[in-house]
């Protein structure tokens, strides 16, 4: 791998983490101030990271093993902020009816 692919397969998975940091931002924040209409941002962020992970396996020399980790871990991305709210929201209401 060259200095200059390194970077620049060094800087997609950089952004890929940052869009998945804004997704997932995103996606909490609407939720918790219920503006669903930011919602739309946060799946627009997603778009970037399923965008990003696909420019990832096409353009870059990676191997096999770490675009098959980039793909699973673009799926990943997507359940986990709305897994994560669930289980809050779950653990909080059993709180409140034990108080």
């Amino acid at each position: 791998m060259t200095p200059a692919t390194l970077l620049y397969t060094a800087g997609l998975l950089g952004l890929l983490a940052l869009a998945g940091g804004g997704y997932g931002g995103l996606y909490t924040v609407s939720r918790l101030q219920s503006k669903y209409g930011m919602l739309y941002s946060a799946v627009a962020c997603y778009a970037l990271v399923a965008a990003l992970a696909a420019l990832i396996v096409w353009s870059t020399p990676l191997a096999v093993g770490w675009k098959i980790l980039i793909v699973a871990s673009a799926l990943i991305y997507a359940a986990v902020p709305p897994m994560t709210w669930r289980f809050l929201v779950k653990m909080h209401e059993q709180r409140e009816q034990h108080s």
